[in-house]
């Protein structure tokens, strides 16, 4: 389109050049006659509207735009903005562009472009000049400033707008026609479309919110500030104003009396959140606006912050005491000691503690004295009280006097400061009558099984073969009786056997006396000891007795000495006796035996002596005697001579053997008899042989004699015996 639009620019512009050209022509080239036709010195030069580089030819036109206006131009000269030459080319001077016409310089003739006009006269001339603000231009050539006309209604047209519509107003703005630009929305109002053409632009802002100039919504730049109200339009923050006394305004308020303080608290003017009223006071009324709200806390009663009526929360504590205007629990402090302070008290005596208790301060009500105290007094304000419960008595909590709920139970002790009839059993092994202030231990030789024994017989008597010492807390008291001790029904401690006694096995309720020829010489012996020989013990003895002199023992554990028999002796402590010596006797239980008397002889273990009698065996021969261990003896006269008749007793004695018994029990006689007799060998060896036969003769016949005489006197003997 710009190609068409410029060549019929182009050929509009020549046929007026054409026709310029006609006018001028001859005068030119009459003037310039020499300079154009002159002489041949210049017939080479380029004509004006030409150029080379050399001056001369070949020449070339200059292009549309440009001119030569000397001949021998080397090059084309620009024509200036608002000039142009012919379409032809070859210029050599610019004319002015016409109306709606673009000659920016240097170029061919242009159309004048879309939102431009092209002036056809004035200092403007053949220039493109943008369309005014608020107008538009929708087509070229357009000379005049009002171009193609004023911008829609809803739209604005900045400067070179080419179109009606060329830019939407846009949201928070407004568009009458012909505007260059938009403007805002007044404040309090609002646009939220954005062809908007009317000042009113969408309407009013919402109540509770503010709308600056250009808000694009009800809501505008947001909520009404805190403390401040915003009816429908409003253009600030701070909206109308103030709200209220008595009424509070939360950010995006509408009203001044948008909300009621309420109950406890209290609003100033401009308030955006209601106050809650201080501690200790109180807000019975919604719209309050002082800070001293209804007034003060009731005595006896504590206000936090934000009460409602003149009791608050409630009673004050237990152990505090509360004036009016109180603002917590505590109040204005503990109760004094010695006092109580139930809930809602107003003073700091309320009421005086009673006996039997204590009141510390701080007390809500009154404490009992402990368990094993007792109070007697009002006003107490320790645990101690007035002191510890008596012994012997206890004193349950609460006690008013020292002796509390009476004397100690039976089976149960109370020492001071005992609480309960209970707290301390009796033990073990002890026994509490009523009133005990200590356990007492049950009496020997008894026991106690059970912790609450209530008297000295305690759970009975120790059982049969143990002992019981004193506390003893079984039967079996300290084990059974050992061996060496009795122990009998009730038995305190074990009984030691006394000596002549033995016990050898344990538990038993009895001593046993030493068997006969036994003895024990201490006490507590479990076994006995035997009595040796030459003693004797008749049992039941601490000490074996020496046998007397005339008795012996001879074995081991003798229960009595024997009498030595008769012909024997014995010393003390003797184990045998001892026969006498012939020429001695002793009677049965002897200690010691006696010589025979005169005329009398014994043998060896003779009870008696005998009697010698007559010795006079009739031989004139012999000398006759008696002598103690033989009896009669016969001694024989050397110068007598020997009688050989032999009495007929004599042979008769011979008859009955009596010499061969004779010879038995008196062989020692013999020999004897021959020396009494002077027959001895030694008393007849210096014999010649014809005197020895006769001597021999003579000693047998007295030796035959004597052996008689000697038998029949033993026979005698062995028969008194």
């Amino acid at each position: 389109m710009y190609e068409k639009f410029s060549v019929l620019v182009e050929s509009d512009y020549d046929e007026r050049m054409k026709r310029r050209r006609k006018s001028t022509t001859f005068a030119t080239c009459a003037g310039l006659f020499l300079f154009l036709c002159g002489a041949s010195v210049w017939a080479s030069q380029c004509t004006l509207g030409y150029y080379s580089s050399t001056g001369s030819d070949p020449c070339t036109a200059c292009p549309q735009g440009f001119y030569a206006s000397s001949p021998g131009s080397t090059s084309c000269t620009p024509c200036a903005a608002g000039t142009t030459t012919g379409a032809a080319g070859g210029g050599w001077t610019c004319d002015a562009c016409g109306p709606g016409v673009w000659c920016p310089g240097g170029t061919p003739p242009m159309s004048c472009p879309l939102g431009d006009y092209c002036p056809g006269s004035g200092p403007m001339i053949g220039m493109a000049v943008s369309c005014p603000a608020g107008t538009y231009g929708a087509v070229t050539y357009l000379s005049t400033s009002a171009c193609s006309g004023n911008c829609s209604a809803g739209y604005y047209c900045p400067t070179g707008s080419s179109s009606a519509t060329q830019n939407p107003c846009g949201a928070g703005n407004y568009c009458p026609a012909g505007s260059g630009s938009p403007t805002q929305c007044a404040a309090g109002i609002y646009g939220s479309t954005t062809t908007l053409s009317a000042s009113t632009c969408t309407g009013q802002c919402s109540a509770g919110y503010y709308c600056p100039a250009g808000s694009t919504s009800a809501t505008g730049a947001g909520s009404c500030s805190f403390g401040y109200y915003c009816p429908a339009g409003t253009s600030v923050a701070m909206g109308a104003g103030p709200c209220t006394a008595g009424y509070y305004c939360p950010t995006g308020s509408s009203s001044a009396t948008q909300n009621p303080c309420g109950a406890g608290n209290y609003c100033p003017a401009g308030s955006g959140s209601p106050t809650q009223c201080a501690a200790g006071i109180y807000g019975s009324t919604t719209t309050l606006s002082a800070s001293t709200c209804t007034g003060q806390c009731s005595a006896g009663y504590y206000c936090p912050a934000g009460s409602t009526s003149a009791t608050g929360a409630g009673p004050c504590s237990a152990g505090h005491y509360c004036p009016a205007g109180s603002t917590t629990a505590a109040g204005a402090g503990a109760c004094s000691a010695g006092y109580y302070c139930p809930a809602g008290s107003t003073t700091p005596t309320a009421i005086v503690c009673p006996i039997g208790s204590y009141c510390p301060a701080g007390s809500g009500a009154p404490t009992s004295c402990p368990a094993g105290t007792y109070g007697t007094a009002t006003g107490l304000t320790m645990a101690a009280c007035s002191g510890e419960c008596q012994a012997s008595y206890y004193c349950p909590a609460g006690s008013t006097t020292s002796q509390g709920a009476g004397a100690c139970p039976a089976g149960y002790y109370c020492p001071l400061g005992t609480g309960s009839g209970a707290q301390n059993p009796c033990g073990l092994g002890n026994y509490c009558p009523t009133g005990s202030a200590a356990p007492t231990q049950c009496p020997a030789g008894t026991y106690g099984s059970s912790p609450t024994l209530g008297t000295a017989a305690c759970s009975g008597n120790c059982q049969v073969g143990h002992t019981c010492p004193a506390g003893s807390t079984s039967a079996t008291g300290a084990g059974q009786c050992p061996a060496g001790y009795s122990c009998v029904d009730g038995a305190s401690n074990p009984v030691a056997c006394t000596a002549g006694s033995y016990q050898d096995a344990a538990g038993q309720t009895s001593c046993k006396s030493c068997p006969a020829g036994t003895v024990s010489a201490n006490v507590a012996a479990t076994s006995c000891t035997d009595c040796q020989a030459g003693n004797a013990s008749p049992g039941g003895q601490s000490a074996c007795s020496q046998c007397s002199g005339g008795t012996y023992a001879a074995t081991t554990r003798s229960a009595v000495c024997l009498s030595c028999p008769a012909g024997s002796f014995s010393g003390t402590a003797a184990s045998q006796c001892t026969s006498c010596l012939a020429g001695t006797s002793a009677a049965a239980g002897s200690s010691s035996c006696s010589s025979c008397a005169a005329n009398t002889y014994s043998t060896a273990g003779a009870a008696i002596c005998t009697d010698c009698g007559s010795c006079d065996d009739g031989d004139s021969c012999t000398t006759d005697g008696c002598d103690q261990t033989q009896g009669c003896t016969h001694t024989q006269i050397s110068s007598c001579s020997v009688d050989l008749a032999v009495s007929t007793s004599d042979a008769s004695a011979e008859d009955d053997g009596s010499v061969a018994g004779g010879l038995d029990g008196g062989t020692s006689d013999l020999n004897g008899g021959a020396q009494h007799s002077g027959c001895a060998m030694s008393s007849a060896s210096d014999l010649p042989v014809s005197g020895a036969v006769p001597l021999l003769m003579l000693c047998v016949a007295g030796l035959v004699r004597r052996t008689r005489r000697h038998f029949f006197r033993n026979r005698s003997s062995r028969h008194a015996a």
